[in-house]
């Protein structure tokens, strides 16, 4: 089933946390990388040279800079759509569909599992997610 636009903007700060956690792991990929480098003992490889590993390692320690910026940019992108996102789900008048809101979009909840801490029947709490979806639509289309 495709998004709308108001599910699209709902769920904008859960892609902003996942776009940030990629880098993340990207880092953590590069550190190991780093790490299994700098404990291999080359000297004994023929037609090794000296400074390829220190090459090897700024060049790293490059990239780690740069992934670590980046990483820095997507959190604050992330937290801007967190404030965002949160702003809206704050003008819903009606308490019940603001909790399935923020479970659902901004912490990323299953739909069973929204249900269960909602006590409702998924039925009910699709039902629920129309309505609001559509509280906040009016909200967005306010805005615009």
């Amino acid at each position: 089933m495709a998004l709308t636009d108001t599910e699209k903007f709902l769920f904008s700060f859960r892609y902003a946390i996942e776009h940030a956690e990629r880098i993340l792991q990207q880092e953590e990929d590069l550190r190991e990388r780093m790490i299994s480098l700098h404990s291999v003992d080359l000297s004994a490889v023929k037609g090794y040279a000296s400074g390829c590993r220190t090459d090897k390692m700024a060049d790293y320690a490059a990239k780690l800079d740069d992934l670590q910026r980046t990483e820095l940019e997507a959190r604050i992108k992330a937290l801007d759509a967190f404030c965002t996102v949160d702003a809206v789900i704050e003008q819903i008048q009606d308490s019940s569909m603001r909790e399935l809101v923020t479970l659902r979009y901004l912490k990323g909840d299953r739909w069973q599992t929204v249900a269960e801490r909602m006590k409702l029947s998924q039925p009910h709490a699709y039902d629920l997610r129309s309505k609001a979806l559509a509280a906040a639509g009016e909200i967005l289309a306010g805005q615009g």
